[in-house]
């Protein structure tokens, strides 16, 4: 019926399998925890710096800067 599957007698053969998954499985959730955890030490340590509010500033101007441009957009069509 299932004879495609080809499952072997001894179970044993899945514990060598099972051991060679489990890095590639917990390699990239440890990565991924390790990433976020240090992207969030790096958005503290950007947040007490005077660069912060130099960005602040930026983006409030650029956003001023949009907002204006599609108020052009809007009356010329």
């Amino acid at each position: 019926m299932m004879d495609f599957l080809n499952l072997p007698e001894d179970k044993l053969e899945y514990i060598s399998a099972f051991l060679s998954l489990t890095p590639f499985v917990l390699g990239p959730i440890f990565t991924f925890w390790w990433l976020i955890r240090l992207s969030r030490k790096e958005q503290v340590r950007f947040d007490s710096s005077p660069y912060a509010s130099l960005v602040e500033e930026a983006n409030r101007a650029s956003g001023t800067a949009q907002e204006n441009q599609q108020k052009k957009d809007e009356k010329y069509q």
